[in-house]
């Protein structure tokens, strides 16, 4: 079956903005106001293409579609898997304590578990309940959006459960490996005279003394803060001078006194 993302000529990866690029691409292509004399099969395409793009660039929407599809995956997988039926068999033909239930097959369940950042960078521990049996589980520190758990039901001796895992984006960490970057907008008055300045961590908030006189693009690094591994990662920060929104002829007077009586050059070339 086609699915969404194929109808926009998209990968599952594609970002908000691909997705709008993808439907004003196709929508020049295919939309019956640019082409009039357009087929019915070509009209029911658009129509395709307009159902993808409204599900997709919604957030809510794409992330149940999502949930669908890949329990629709998984359950495909253990339907037609003809190496885990092969290594089902070998288990059950080489296993040391044969009973009735080895004869079963295994039953496997899929659980679509929706996780926070910082519970994805940290770790956690979830209570899940399958088929009225209740799992605890732990998730470890550093799993990603989409990747996959295996466990084992106690009750059911030859049950297991693939835990799907779908991550919150956070509204200002971003993740580069094992890695946790923030850009931090100061004022030019933080910048000069320096400031402690209150920043989101994955342990909580954090006072980040910044040095007088930093400049914009510079960057501070708290060691060991990112995501915890044989190697931790580290926890960057991107100083962002930003001038006020609303213009001021005031500080644009102070600003011209200042340069004119202590003139410097910022370039060395």
């Amino acid at each position: 079956m086609t699915t969404l993302y194929a109808i926009l000529e998209l990968s599952h990866r594609a970002t908000q903005e691909d997705i709008k690029g993808a439907y004003r691409r196709l929508a020049k292509m295919y939309h019956p106001d640019t082409n009039p004399n357009a087929s019915s099969e070509k009209v029911s395409h658009f129509q395709r293409i307009q159902q993808a793009y409204q599900i997709l660039y919604n957030p809510e929407q794409r992330f149940l579609y999502d949930q669908q599809e890949e329990e629709k995956r998984l359950k495909y997988q253990s339907k037609f898997d003809p190496l885990g039926d092969l290594f089902a068999h070998m288990n059950r033909k080489f296993s040391n304590t044969p009973s009735e239930s080895s004869k079963e097959e295994a039953q496997v369940f899929s659980y679509s578990l929706k996780i926070t950042f910082s519970e994805a960078c940290l770790g956690t521990q979830k209570t899940l309940t399958i088929e009225g049996e209740k799992l605890d589980i732990t998730i470890p520190p550093g799993v990603t959006h989409k990747s996959t758990l295996e466990f084992s039901l106690k009750e059911k001796s030859q049950g297991k459960v693939l835990v799907i895992l779908y991550v919150d984006a956070h509204p200002h960490l971003i993740r580069v490996d094992h890695n946790i970057h923030l850009t931090l907008p100061i004022t030019f008055m933080e910048s000069v005279a320096g400031s402690r300045i209150e920043i989101p961590t994955l342990e909580g908030p954090f006072m980040l003394k910044v040095p007088p006189y930093i400049a914009s693009g510079t960057e501070l690094v708290l060691k060991g803060r990112g995501i915890a591994g044989k190697t931790p990662g580290d926890f960057h920060i991107r100083i962002l001078i930003t001038p006020p929104k609303e213009q001021s002829e005031e500080l644009e007077d102070i600003l011209k006194k200042f340069e004119k009586s202590n003139p410097y050059n910022p370039r060395s070339f």
